[in-house]
Parts: C-alpha cells; structure tokens; sequence
C-alpha cells in the first residue's frame, strides 16, 4: 500500500485551524476560488470553489508536478483527500451565506453515497460550525462517459443527499441539451477553454446567447468559468449569464483568507483603470 488505509490519517492541522494533506513529500493546501452572481451592474459573491495548491520542501509547485509523482491506482485516494480539505476547510472561508462547489466523478469515486457520509460525519463532528447540505453544489464532469441510465441515477442520488447539482466541462465531450434536460442540474458551467475559443472566433460567437438562452429554458442557471479578459466578461453580460468565475476576478486564496463578500461593480472589470481594454493574459491555476 502506498498510503495510509484512511484519507483521514493523511490529514493534519496547523496552528490556526487550517487542515492539511500529505501524499509522499507533498504538502496539499486548499486554496478557494468566488463564483459571482450578475445583478444590478454589481458582482456578489454567491459561492466558492475548492483547489488543490501544492508545496514541496516548503515551496509552491505547479498542480501537474503532484500528477507526475503519484502512483499508479492512488487518483482515488488524492482526489477524495482533496474534497475532504475544501469541505473541511471551508467553515475558514469567514464569509455568511456561501455555498461550496465540489467535484465528483463517479468513475473514480464510486457511488456518490461515499461523498454523504463524509458530509455526515463532517457535521458531527463540527458540529453547529459545519456546513450545511444546502451549501454544497457536486459538480459532475459533462465528459463523464457513464451509460445515460447510472449517470441519471448518479444525479439523484446527489439530489436525494440535498445537496445541489451542478454540470461540468458543458461545450466539450457529450454536451447535449438533452442530456441536460434529463440530469435537471440547479447550473451548468460552460468549459472555461472552450468559451475562451468561442469569443475569439465571430463565426462561433453569434451562437453563444441562443445557448445561454436554451440552457436558462430549462430551468437551469449557467456559469461560464475561466474568464480571463475583459471582452470575454463583456460577452457574457451580452449573453444574460447567471455566474461567472475567473481569474479576471482574483485569484484563488488559501484557506484562511476572508472572502470579501462586498459587491463588486461591473465596470471594474470591463476596462482597466487608464480607460483601455486589457489584453493581459493571466497565468491559470489548474482545478482539481
């Protein structure tokens, strides 16, 4: 074995409260990313999303440095490791009225009464400082390959746990609004790369409102992440999108940092502070 038999064994605690993984030389962080909701001409923060941030001997290392180190047959035990340190460290994040946005893929983590217990015993353990079902959006990945019948009942399950459900990677793989419509998710989040290409090309970019607008007639709300520039923001004002996520907007933070719950104005983000529209690319922090 090349771990200990319990994720929770490979979790330890600092000084503050902030909990840890380890995996072979590797220290896990968790770092979280806001979600915004679109109202007014303002940006609120509506949820946060959980990332992995490495460290070895003590320095920062890209995510792909952990993906080329870890052994064969333990992806399961690092991506459950990793869930448990966003849902456990979340009660850090210092801000009412948040909701966390989680992984799972059901090829790697079984059924997804696994992820509900660990919510319950979670809550047992914290007790009146834990997180509530409520808070929590699963997000499945769109380019889940599971026959329609196990990926339905996958979806569910996750509504029988009252926890939110949330489609993933939508504009890659098997998106279909069909598939959507039968999954009946609380949002879908449209591929961060896959938009970035739409709203470079004007040939493709006349059909991303008639998407928007379709998804929303179902009764779904839709996020488009990775939102990197300026024009691509713009385009999703255009387009009436519900959230929106992206380095435009901040960075992810370690835990322990204070979400800023203050309402953002748009217009921050549409033009830098000299009036021009910026082109500067941003380096991105791959999600885990």
């Amino acid at each position: 074995m090349t771990h200990p038999p319990r994720v929770s064994d490979s979790i330890m605690v600092d000084e503050i409260g902030i909990e840890f993984g380890r995996y072979q030389d590797f220290i896990l962080k968790t770092a979280y990313q806001p979600v915004f909701r679109m109202a007014g001409g303002f940006l609120r923060p509506f949820a946060v999303e959980g990332f992995v941030v490495p460290f070895r001997q003590g320095k920062r290392v890209p995510v792909a440095r952990l993906f080329e180190n870890w052994r064969p047959g333990d992806e399961a035990f690092i991506e459950r490791m990793c869930r448990l340190l966003h849902l456990r460290n979340f009660r850090n994040v210092g801000a009412d009225g948040l909701r966390l946005v989680f992984g799972f893929d059901p090829r790697v983590d079984g059924p997804f009464e696994t992820v509900a217990l660990e919510i319950k015993a979670l809550a047992e353990r914290d007790g009146d400082r834990s997180i509530g079902r409520n808070d929590l959006i699963c997000r499945i990945a769109e380019t889940v390959t599971q026959e329609p019948v196990l990926l339905t009942e996958t979806a569910a399950r996750i509504r029988r746990a009252g926890v939110g459900l949330a489609i993933d990677d939508f504009g890659v793989g098997n998106s279909e609004p069909e598939r959507v419509q039968a999954l009946r998710p609380e949002l879908v989040r449209i591929d961060g790369k896959w938009f970035q290409k739409l709203a470079d090309r004007p040939e493709t970019l006349r059909l991303f409102a008639p998407l928007v607008a379709g998804l929303q007639a179902m009764d779904t709300k839709v996020l488009v992440s990775g939102i990197e520039m300026p024009h691509q923001f713009s385009i999703c004002m255009d387009a009436g999108v519900d959230y929106v996520q992206g380095h435009l907007f901040g960075e992810p933070e370690l835990a322990g940092a204070v979400i800023d719950e203050r309402p953002r104005p748009v217009s921050r983000f549409l033009r830098r502070n000299d009036g021009i529209e910026s082109d500067a690319k941003v380096v991105r922090l791959f999600r885990r």
